[in-house]
């Protein structure tokens, strides 16, 4: 697991400041622009255990619809995209259209499910990815003030609440208390993982960055046996 010191905590704090106060930009100046300042924070939560070619951790969580998913028989049956998030983090939510485009795209040959994870940030400004306290202006804006959950039916329903008004199309499974699946894949706040049938890391993206992961999910398609290819 990601071990944060002092330093990178602090490097990760001025990176997202910079993110949240830069002012707005159209159109793809300002998805370019983002897409670096994800990719250059995913850097650092990138785990040398979890590179291509790695094992992916399996795990069995309950979703915000009852059942339960067992990742690797979600993986058996098609290449899956794990990513994490919480409803208080900015760039999770700010994910969601590049995450639904991915999902439309590719929805019939590749599984998606999103593992809600510890809150990014809390009403009183805590997060665990900063030392200093603060609380991003687009959740000021959103009107999201959310406490850390401390049970997992308060996770659970933040969870639902997420899922009914991201308006999400994929699977929403709920990490434990003991943020065994976030501390899995890296204490990340938004990464993402493209797991191959064989259980294998095709794609390792400390922050979810949507083009280059749809370059690999085409790439890990074309890759495919016959039998497991895509077929209209």
């Amino acid at each position: 697991m990601m071990n944060f010191t002092p330093c990178n905590r602090l490097a990760l704090f001025l990176v997202s400041i910079s993110l949240l106060t830069t002012p707005l930009l159209a159109g793809d100046a300002k998805s370019a622009e983002q897409n670096e300042l994800r990719t250059k924070v995913g850097e650092m939560f990138k785990v040398e255990r979890l590179r291509p070619g790695s094992m992916a951790p399996d795990f069995k969580l309950q979703r915000v619809n009852g059942e339960t998913i067992q990742a690797s028989e979600w993986w058996k049956q098609k290449p899956l995209v794990i990513m994490t998030g919480s409803f208080s983090c900015p760039w999770f939510r700010d994910s969601t259209p590049d995450r639904l485009a991915l999902i439309k795209e590719f929805g019939d040959h590749v599984n998606f499910v999103v593992v809600y994870t510890v809150e990014a940030h809390d009403q009183e400004g805590n997060s665990p990815y900063s030392e200093k306290k603060f609380v991003p202006r687009e959740n000021l804006r959103d009107s999201i003030s959310l406490k850390q959950p401390v049970s997992f039916q308060q996770r659970y329903n933040l969870a639902k609440k997420c899922h009914e008004s991201l308006r999400m199309l994929s699977a929403l499974a709920v990490d434990n208390m003991d943020n065994a699946i976030w501390k899995a894949y890296g204490e990340a706040p938004n990464c993402a993982y493209l797991v191959g049938i064989d259980g294998k890391i095709a794609c390792q993206q400390g922050m979810f960055v949507g083009e280059e992961m749809r370059q690999s999910i085409k790439q890990l398609l074309a890759a495919l046996p016959s039998s497991n290819s895509p077929k209209d």
